[in-house]
């Protein structure tokens, strides 16, 4: 007689294989060495590697003529790899740039790519940072319904009262007279904090 456990435990395996190969959301980095600033491109959300990697080593080729270093273009070359899903952030500095992938949440990713810049570069930049969500070939969580946000009329005048409920920096701003707008609100370094946080209102 077969053993009935191995059986499942080989279907088991081949299940998690399957959704392994089917759950991959390929980022490819590429820059020209040395010459990050002038010649960084970022790629996400591909279903191979392979096609990830074409566009970001053409992408960096356009980005190095487009910046002055064309006869440097050949020399692009894919830096960075991430499969899985999660958000993702690059900051620039004087002398290079520091980037980050995996992370689960967009904030802790612009932190983590920060400090990362911190401990390697000079004049990290602390406003405008890039970041992205790699979630290709996921499962996407409902999206929440929002008709409603959007089929209203704020209230007129030079005056308006609102109260904003953000979570991260997806924002909700709610008027006085109950329209709902959803906006996302920026995000700033705080040099008092000496962090980054979200701010409704702007940097």
């Amino acid at each position: 007689m077969k053993n009935p456990f191995k059986a499942i435990a080989s279907l088991t395996l081949f299940s998690l294989l399957l959704t392994s190969i089917n759950s991959l959301a390929y980022t490819s980095i590429a820059t020209v060495p040395g010459h990050v600033s002038q010649a960084f491109y970022r790629t996400s959300n591909y279903e191979s590697q392979k096609e990830a990697d074409a566009h970001a080593l053409e992408g960096c080729r356009v980005e190095a003529r487009e910046k002055g270093i064309g006869q440097l273009a050949k020399k692009c070359v894919v830096k960075s790899r991430a499969t899985g899903p999660g958000y993702g952030a690059v900051v620039f500095a004087e002398d290079g740039a520091a980037w980050v992938t995996g992370y689960s949440d967009n904030q802790a990713a612009v932190d983590a790519a920060y400090a990362e810049c911190e401990k390697a570069f000079r004049n990290c930049q602390k406003d405008g940072i890039s970041s992205w969500l790699d979630e290709a070939g996921f499962k996407k969580k409902s999206a929440p319904k929002t008709a409603s946000l959007d089929s209203c009329t704020p209230p007129s005048g030079k005056t308006l009262r609102y109260a904003d409920s953000c979570v991260n920096g997806d924002c909700v701003r709610t008027f006085e007279n109950g329209c709902k707008k959803r906006f996302q609100a920026a995000y700033c370094y705080d040099a008092s904090q000496g962090r980054h946080d979200w701010k409704p209102n702007g940097c």
